[in-house]
């Protein structure tokens, strides 16, 4: 009768094994592994042994056995598995035992029970107890998709590199170490411009991945990006003292981490390829791991992935020209100005002066109303001011609007404050442009008699040349002013604004 040697692992409460041809090692790491971008959220990482790189599951995370999370000081015990001429690790608490069995004592598990999704092959019970032990099919774990593992023969060629002293004539590189939360990032130091302290950063003007905001470095701005989540890890939760200045070729982007830690040589066999299934992406901007026996593993970025992506590429392009363009005004002695107009929806699409308005609200649930007092809906109070509602969509003529006001553009007049009733406050728009470019190539609409509120539509440009614009600017200022018998600004005006910096065209 034939036999069979398993080896028994402990996973939580749970007991598993595998056959003892295909447990390689177990190995107990002092450090977590290096942590994988862009993988399964059972896959924990990997770590160097021998000059491979082992990629390490999570056992209990893949098989949905419930275990308390072991204190990070106890390290993790990892079990190396191989087969079909590959390797990987998976993470147990305990090892059990080794026992040899008779193929009567070992059971087949039905191929109609999914409930372990057939890891499991076979089952028996150990010597005493009447406790499961399950036997995980290797085949099955290394055919799961997005399943990681390297070849078995993997790092040989590694290891002779690495014996005695570094080859004559090799080519040696450098690189900056950086700490950011459990991560230890390489950074060439070939495309390193600068390292800076990372304190103030300016909010970006648009929500991209990663994207912190921009910081002002001497005469430039430079946009700032948290390294992890530019390799596909969490967002950091911890500080960002320090930022890694990188050159693009298009322009400046920094990586935020908590700190530099050093910059090292290296040569090319320090750089282990990770581990990953064939399909995975080549965009996870992780080159390899930088492994060497005088400091710890660090994953070394690839810039060349990073500056790839079009995201990155453009936003580092945009602020390169941007800054070129603000060091031509300063040449020039033009006075440039940052318009801000937040666009909405009232019956029709407009734009509005931010500095016209004290606020953006949600239309109040509860207000109370003036019935029977022509243009005003009622009043609310906010920040302890009275607000008059006004439909802005009636007074422009739509008499039955479709569907309730959803928003609400608070804007004071001497007299009091009102609050314009429209159907959406969307977004609002920056506009980079030389201070006297605004103008009013006509007030009003060209029609007999219009409504007060068709008399402060104002058609405008801003900026010159190509990158002039034309906006359909609503004076909800001079509106408010009307509706509450405060006098009107003089028609040489813009919205309120001095005909002396405004220039309107006729």
């Amino acid at each position: 009768m034939s036999t069979h040697k398993f080896g028994i692992l402990g996973v939580g409460d749970s007991e598993v094994a595998f056959e003892v041809s295909s447990l390689r090692e177990v190995v107990a790491l002092t450090q977590p592994p290096a942590p994988m971008p862009r993988v399964a959220d059972w896959l924990v990482g990997s770590f160097a042994l021998r000059g491979a790189q082992i990629p390490v599951v999570d056992l209990a995370r893949m098989l949905g056995l419930r275990r308390e999370p072991a204190p990070v000081e106890h390290g993790h015990t990892v079990a190396v598995l191989a087969g079909r001429g590959r390797r990987f690790g998976v993470v147990v608490d305990r090892v059990e035992d080794v026992v040899t069995l008779d193929e009567s004592q070992v059971s087949a598990i039905d191929q109609e029970n999914d409930a372990i999704e057939l890891f499991a092959n076979r089952v028996f019970c150990r010597s005493g107890t009447d406790s499961p032990v399950y036997v995980l099919d290797i085949d099955a774990m290394l055919d799961i998709k997005g399943m990681v593992h390297v070849g078995d023969e993997a790092g040989r060629g590694a290891r002779a590199a690495r014996t005695g002293w570094y080859a004559r004539g090799a080519a040696r590189q450098r690189a900056v170490i950086a700490s950011s939360g459990a991560l230890t990032l390489a950074i060439d130091a070939d495309v390193v411009r600068e390292i800076a302290d990372c304190h103030t950063l300016i909010e970006p003007a648009l929500a991209l991945p990663g994207y912190l905001g921009n910081h002002r470095l001497r005469e430039d701005i430079v946009p700032v990006f948290d390294a992890r989540v530019l390799l596909g890890q969490a967002p950091s939760v911890s500080r960002l003292e320090q930022m890694v200045v990188l050159d693009t070729g298009q322009g400046n982007l920094a990586l935020a981490v908590e700190h530099i830690m050093s910059m090292v040589e290296y040569q090319p066999q320090d750089c282990l390829a990770l581990a990953g299934p064939s399909d995975q992406s080549t965009d996870t901007g992780v080159a390899g791991l930088l492994s060497r026996p005088d400091m710890a593993d660090a994953l070394l970025v690839s810039h060349t992935a990073l500056f790839a992506r079009e995201e990155l590429a453009n936003i580092a392009r945009v602020h390169a020209e941007l800054n070129a363009d603000t060091k031509q005004r300063e040449r020039s002695g033009v006075v440039w100005r940052r318009f801000a107009f937040l666009h909405f929806q009232a019956g029709g699409k407009f734009v509005v002066f931010m500095d016209q308005l004290d606020a953006v609200l949600t239309m109040p649930e509860h207000y109370a109303p003036l019935g029977g007092s022509g243009v005003f809906e009622g009043v609310f109070r906010h920040l302890d001011e009275l607000v008059t509602l006004v439909d802005l969509r009636r007074l422009i003529g739509d008499k039955a609007p479709a569907r309730a006001a959803s928003q609400v553009l608070v804007v004071a007049a001497p007299a009091g404050r009102i609050g314009f009733m429209v159907d959406l406050a969307s977004d609002i728009e920056y506009i980079e442009a030389p201070a006297d470019s605004l103008h009013v190539h006509r007030y009003g609409v060209n029609k007999p008699n219009p409504t007060l509120a068709e008399r402060q539509y104002r058609l405008t440009s801003v900026g010159d040349g190509e990158r002039k614009q034309f906006l359909s600017l609503f004076c909800l200022e001079s509106l408010a002013a009307q509706l509450l018998g405060d006098a009107a600004p003089a028609q040489g005006r813009v919205c309120g604004e001095s005909s002396a910096r405004y220039q309107a065209i006729a």
